[in-house]
């Protein structure tokens, strides 16, 4: 363990700084990774719910990728 201006910093490579930091920083930690879960699951479940056409997203015509070729104006707008 090592102080920089009076904060307690921990090395977490060692057995001394993984037993020595307190149970506030794991739960702090765990939450910060239950949140991101839930929002990537909500970003996941709002863009599949939106029915985009993703079953052929990608053409190649005389050289060129078009991707998402089937996409229309009411899959991406917003109103």
């Amino acid at each position: 363990m090592f102080e920089e201006a009076g904060n307690k910093s921990f090395l977490v490579n060692t057995r001394e700084g993984i037993t020595g930091i307190e149970l506030s920083f794991w739960i702090n930690e765990h939450n910060n990774k239950a949140f991101d879960l839930i929002n990537n699951y909500i970003l996941l479940r709002h863009y599949y719910d939106k029915g985009i056409p993703d079953t052929e997203w990608v053409i190649e015509d005389k050289g060129k990728y078009k991707f998402f070729p089937h996409m229309e104006d009411k899959h991406d707008a917003y109103k």
